[in-house]
């Protein structure tokens, strides 16, 4: 289960959506460049950030698996992004669009992506 929550948090972190296309709205917007160099409070805010992320994804995958038309489908990824952006921007120290530039990164840079999933599961072992 640690390994199912773990892999759910790290791909929310790299921008990757876990219900389809709930997060493709938010990765839309993502149009600023990662730094090269991260600081150590920047990775802390991404982490911080792709946590609750996941968490809004948890939420809502079991009412996406069962939205029974395109249109409920559509309407609740709607609902789940706004929720997800509202998530980021709500994050002391990271914008939405230095999130998605993050998420690019890590997804490239195999030490950042360890650095940002380490912290995401002192995170969740922090919530249980």
């Amino acid at each position: 289960m640690i390994f199912s929550r773990t892999s759910t948090a790290l791909a929310a972190a790299v921008g990757l959506a876990l219900a389809g296309p709930a997060s493709v709205a938010l990765a839309q917007e993502g149009k600023a460049q990662a730094q090269t160099e991260l600081s150590a409070e920047k990775v802390e805010a991404f982490a911080l950030a792709a946590f609750e992320v996941a968490q809004i994804q948890q939420k809502y995958r079991p009412d996406y698996q069962a939205a029974q038309t395109d249109d409920e489908k559509r309407a609740l990824v709607e609902k789940v992004n706004e929720e997800m952006r509202l998530a980021v921007k709500a994050t002391d120290g990271i914008s939405v669009e230095e999130y998605i530039a993050i998420g690019r990164t890590a997804s490239q840079d195999e030490d950042l992506s360890k650095k940002i999933t380490a912290r995401i599961q002192a995170l969740m072992a922090e919530a249980q």
